[in-house]
């Protein structure tokens, strides 16, 4: 788990700190706090807009008997669903557009990538420095780093940002909520706000904005000529 502790600032995230009271009391936080079922139920305007928008956007490219990846846009939808859960901003259109996408697709590699540290505990990180996993590992969390600095940034810097995950970890880290004997520091909040393990698939509920657009992309190919054709991936 080099690595993995690496990515989760030594593991204070909850998928990669081992059991412990710290662990215990992260968990109640997420199902007290963070997670509740009122709390995930007043996300539901989010994947109305996020997917309100998908649709205007396909039903758009079909008027224009454009191709739409409907794959691609899927993962969009479900990245804009989170950022916007999680950081309180919607990820079209901004700074970290670009940055979110890298920082994603570099923490699935470096994870799913054999670690010989993890296996020799003498020559196994040479191994990873020949093999280029463990530049990688660190040109990855950088790039992580920065993006959840800036995250951060836009929060403190726009005040009317409150209905978020960031704004409940700030308010741990100035100690108006509690998380037993702990005390959380900004390390602590970057790591819980590690996605995927930050945030649960309920929140995102792809499943159901999925569905939502399949409905949609029925209804539109039976409705426009060529329509079809048009919605069909790349």
């Amino acid at each position: 788990m080099t690595y993995a502790a690496r990515l989760s600032y030594n593991r204070n995230d909850l998928g990669f700190s081992p059991y412990s009271k710290y662990w215990r009391e992260l968990r109640k936080l997420t199902v007290t706090e963070l997670y509740t079922a009122k709390r995930v139920k007043s996300f539901g305007h989010i994947r109305e807009q996020e997917v309100a928008s998908l649709v205007d956007f396909i039903k758009q490219s079909a008027s224009l008997e454009k191709q739409v990846n409907i794959n691609l846009k899927l993962l969009k939808l479900s990245a804009s669903v989170i950022c916007r859960l999680g950081f309180g901003i919607s990820l079209e259109g901004s700074k970290l557009e670009s940055s979110y996408e890298e920082v994603i697709q570099g923490i699935m590699e470096v994870v799913g990538s054999f670690a010989a540290a993890d296996c020799f505990a003498i020559v196994g990180g040479l191994i990873d420095r020949l093999t280029g996993l463990h530049s990688k590992c660190e040109k990855v969390f950088k790039a992580m780093d920065t993006f959840f600095d800036q995250a951060i940034k836009h929060h403190l810097d726009d005040e009317s940002i409150q209905d978020d995950i960031i704004h409940l970890l700030l308010k741990m880290e100035r100690g108006e909520i509690g998380l037993g004997e702990f005390q959380l520091t900004r390390n602590h909040t970057k790591g819980i706000l590690l996605l995927p393990e930050g945030m649960s698939p309920k929140d995102v509920d792809l499943e159901e904005s999925y569905g939502l657009v399949c409905q949609f992309r029925l209804s539109l190919s039976r409705s426009l000529p060529n329509g079809l054709d048009c919605l069909r991936a790349c």
